[in-house]
Formats: structure tokens, C-alpha cells, sequence
């Protein structure tokens, strides 16, 4: 069992300097315990974190607003990172080979014997070793995020709009560290030696870094008390870094930054360069009309226009263990090494999917029955236009064994696979919304309010 306990105090204090300024102050204290099974003790730390906002009314009438902020927030510790020198998150595995009576069929009670599966050396085999070559350094703090914007917006009753600038810099990532300095263990597991292995250490890094830069941009306009349209827009300047952090199918993720550093460099195992999440331009433009029928009820119509321009991925392939590398380790003193690891061809984020645009629909109807009840139906059109084209693709390259080597004896010329290019999975097409591929796509609801 892992227990992860968060405890934490806000404070916040509004000021009103004059009458066009005015600024909020605030600050929040963290401290995290997390502790397993065996007491062992993942992370036992705190942080302050503060935050400050500015508010100047540049008429004095509140119709224009420039705003500034400056904060500073605390990362998530995942549980996958500081749970993983427990056996909860990293459980050890001892296969054993029967040896009892022959016999078959799921009747055959000497194979459900655990007598019959000797744990013995030459007999059984560490799997997955323990965590005993883990450990957390005592100094491991959760990421920090340091953000500052500013803005400007003007409005009224009928019309509004506000231009925003946004900077976002993340340091502190929580890596693994294996390295000489962290030394190496002797892993036995009931009695099976695992041989030597090189100690792991989750610490706070000085090397990992994001960076984001963007304009965002919002406006609404009511051209009657029935019709409305809005807009926002946002342009990513930059979206960089050298560590991507966790996805949805790997939580706490590390990078080989911190691993080995003799025989992995930053231009292939960790490079610069711009982030998955990277996308130049994202555009939402929406409107909506209300015609009014009377004791017959009313019908909303609204569109809405999608645009999107192509995300980024990199050139990238898994390989073993480059002689030159398994060469370097030997030298340097390490008892063990990876088996396998993701190279890159070039820079993060190298290469650029394409750009798509997709227009929507919708039809709600309601009409008034008994006082507030009021039955509704809401007819969504997806992909009105049947927009279906291909937006990504298959990117699986391999290492070209022809071309020139590195430093590290890795080929540094690649050559697309048999499916690079092409539509290898439904979400390589524009998605009509988020959880479903296809071209066109209607939704059909129906409901009462009262």
C-alpha cells in the first residue's frame, strides 16, 4: 500500500491601491509525505510557492483592463516515481521451473504446488529484480512551473476582446539518475543472486527544462439581443525543451538524461527542440442565433469553425546497445546496462504533420409546455463538410548501417520503414471530436428542463 499525503495552506490578500490600480497577493505552502508498505518513505518534503497579480483601469471606467501576473506552481508527484523504491510500485518477479510428478490438465494437483517449483539456484531466475539497488534522495522536490502573462482587454455590453501573452518555464523534473557516483548493489531476491546492479537514484534534475511562449486572443461581439459570435485564437512562439515528461500510456516517465552519461550524449538520447505538444496555430470561431417562435418555442443554430495546423513528432528508433557504447560502460566500471534505447535523427519535434480545418453544426430546440417545463432537442452535425483528410502518418524509421557513424558507433543516417508515410490508424484522419475518427458525424439528444 501506498500512502500519499498532501497538506497545504493558501493565504491571499486583495489590495486596492488608488483608484485604477488594485493587485492580489498570495502564496501557498505545500508539504507531501508518501509513504508504502514496510515504511518505507518515498518523498517527505514542502514548497512555497507565490503568486502576484496586477490590475490597472487605464480610463478609470473599467472598459480597459491591463492585467499582469506572475506565479509559481508545484508539480504532481506521481506515484509511479516516488512509490518506486517499494515493492508496491516495483514488485520483484522469481520465476521457478516445476519439478514434480509428469502429469497434465487443470485437475493435476502437484501443478498447483508450490513445493514442486523449488526455489534453488539454477532452478529459478530473477525476473524483474527488487528494489533494493532504488532509492529517493532526500533533496527530491516536485517539479516548478514559473509563469508570467499579461494582458490587455477592452468591452462593453455588446462587444469585447483581450490579447494575452503567456510565458511558462518548467525546471526541476524528477528524473532517475544511474550513474557511477550513485554505485552499484549486489540484488538477491530469496536467495537467487541477480548479480551486481547499478543503484538507481530519483532525484530533483538541474538539466531538464520546458519553455512556452504563445499569444492568445479572444473576442465577442452580440450583433442583437439573438445573434452572437465569438473567437479565440492562439499562436504558440515556442514550446521547447529537452524532456517531455508523462503521456497517457507511460505515467512518470523519465528520459535517459541522467542515465549512463559516458555512453549517452544530449544530441541523440535527449535532444532540444520542440515538444509533442507543440502547435503553431489553433483557431475557434462560433457563432450562434436564436430564433424566437413564440408560445412555439425557440430554436438555437450555431456553427462553429475548427482550425488547427499540423502537430510535431520526431525521427526516432529503438536500438540495442552500440558496440562502442557497450565498450564505454565496460571501461567506465558499470556492472550492467541498458538493453535497448530510443535514438533520435535529428532534433525534437524535427518534422511537422499537417494542418486541418473542420466546420460544425448544431440544432437545439425547446419548447415551454408547463411553466418550466421544457422538453429540448439537439441535433450535432461533426465534420459538416465530410472533411477527411490525412493529417499524420506512420513515422517508424530504421538506422541506415551504411551511413556514417557518430562517437557513440550509431549510424547517423536512418531509412524510412515499409509504412513510413502512410495511414497506418483511424487518428491519423481529422477527428470529427476528441474519442472518435470518422468523416461526418451526427449526434442526436433529446431532454427535459424544469
Amino acid at each position: 500500500m501506498l500512502n500519499v499525503d498532501t497538506s497545504s495552506v493558501y493565504v491571499q490578500d486583495h489590495w486596492v491601491i488608488g483608484s485604477r490600480w488594485s493587485a492580489d497577493v498570495g502564496a501557498r505552502y505545500e508539504h507531501v509525505n508518501a509513504e508504502s508498505t514496510g515504511g518505507i518513505v518515498g518523498v517527505n518534503n514542502h514548497r512555497v510557492v507565490p503568486r502576484l497579480a496586477v490590475v490597472h483601469d487605464v480610463r478609470g471606467d473599467g472598459r480597459h483592463l491591463l492585467h499582469a501576473t506572475y506565479a509559481m506552481y508545484a508539480g504532481r508527484y506521481n506515484e509511479q516515481q516516488i512509490g518506486v523504491n517499494s515493492p508496491v510500485v516495483n514488485a520483484p518477479d522469481l520465476f521457478m521451473v516445476y519439478q514434480g510428478p509428469a502429469g497434465q490438465g487443470r485437475g493435476f494437483a502437484p501443478g498447483f504446488d508450490l513445493v514442486n517449483y523449488p526455489i534453488a539456484p539454477g532452478n529459478a531466475f530473477v525476473a524483474v529484480p527488487p528494489a533494493s539497488n532504488v532509492s529517493i534522495a532526500p533533496s527530491l522536490k516536485s517539479p516548478l512551473v514559473k509563469e508570467f502573462t499579461t494582458s490587455y482587454g477592452t468591452g462593453g455590453t455588446k462587444a469585447s476582446a483581450e490579447a494575452t501573452y503567456v510565458f511558462r518555464r518548467t525546471t526541476g523534473a524528477i528524473e532517475d539518475f544511474q550513474t557511477l557516483a550513485t554505485g552499484v548493489t549486489r540484488v538477491v531476491l530469496e536467495g537467487i543472486d541477480a548479480g551486481l546492479a547499478t543503484n538507481k537514484v530519483l532525484g530533483t534534475s538541474k538539466q531538464d527544462h520546458r519553455q512556452y511562449q504563445g499569444l492568445v486572443f479572444q473576442s465577442r461581439y452580440q450583433l442583437s439581443n439573438r445573434w452572437m459570435v465569438n473567437g479565440h485564437y492562439t499562436v504558440q512562439l515556442e514550446n521547447d525543451g529537452n524532456y517531455e515528461g508523462e503521456t497517457s500510456a507511460v505515467p512518470g516517465a523519465t528520459s535517459k538524461l541522467g542515465n549512463y552519461p559516458e555512453a549517452f550524449n544530449a544530441v541523440r538520447f535527449y535532444p532540444d527542440g520542440r515538444l509533442q505538444s507543440f502547435q503553431r496555430h489553433r483557431l475557434r470561431v462560433w457563432s450562434t442565433y436564436i430564433f424566437g417562435f413564440g408560445r412555439f418555442g425557440d430554436l438555437g443554430a450555431s456553427g462553429l469553425w475548427r482550425v488547427d495546423s499540423g502537430r510535431v513528432y520526431s525521427l526516432t528508433a529503438t536500438v540495442p546497445l552500440s558496440g562502442t557504447q557497450a565498450v564505454l560502460l565496460e571501461t567506465a566500471g558499470y556492472p550492467d546496462a541498458p538493453p535497448s534505447n530510443v535514438v533520435y535523427f535529428g532534433s525534437r519535434g524535427s518534422q511537422t504533420f499537417k494542418g486541418y480545418g473542420l466546420f460544425d453544426t448544431s440544432l437545439n430546440y425547446t419548447v415551454p409546455v408547463f411553466r418550466t417545463f421544457r422538453p429540448w432537442v439537439k441535433l450535432d452535425v461533426f465534420n459538416l463538410l465530410d472533411n477527411q483528410k490525412q493529417i499524420a502518418w506512420n513515422t517508424s524509421i530504421k538506422p541506415d548501417p551504411n551511413s556514417p557513424k557518430d562517437s557513440l558507433g550509431l549510424a547517423t543516417g536512418y531509412i524510412p520503414g515499409a509504412l513510413f508515410g502512410k495511414a497506418t490508424s483511424a487518428s491519423h484522419y481529422a477527428a470529427p471530436f476528441n474519442g472518435l475518427t470518422g468523416g461526418r458525424t451526427f449526434r442526436l439528444a433529446l431532454g427535459f428542463r424544469f
